[in-house]
């Protein structure tokens, strides 16, 4: 019986991972040698840096700039939602708020009351 259960339990039993993966670590990703140059380029003052230096980060801050400019993540792409839905809704609030005021003022002169 016991035998039976265990041989169940193993044909059950999958693993996906890789030999010697540890749960919860990642495996460190590398980076692209123009961005570890331009990170170490950039702890310096920008008076320690020559020209070739100047050039080459701001070149690459120029490109990632340019990069999250053309492909915005969710939450920007949220951002910019909430923010005309809200912008919206003011102006109808505002106007809605400014034809009360203007039946209010209009019933006063017309009413006399």
């Amino acid at each position: 019986m016991n035998n039976e259960l265990y041989e169940k339990a193993q044909q059950v039993v999958k693993h996906y991972g890789t030999k010697g993966m540890r749960w919860g670590v990642r495996k460190k990703r590398s980076r692209s040698s123009d961005s570890s140059e331009t990170s170490a380029l950039r702890r310096k003052k920008g008076f320690q840096l020559t020209n070739a230096e100047l050039k080459k980060v701001n070149a690459r801050l120029n490109l990632e700039k340019q990069y999250s400019q053309l492909n915005p993540s969710a939450a920007s792409k949220a951002k910019e939602a909430i923010a005309s839905i809200a912008g919206s809704m003011a102006k109808q609030v505002l106007s809605n708020v400014i034809t009360e005021s203007a039946t209010k003022y209009a019933k006063k002169i017309v009413g006399g009351g």
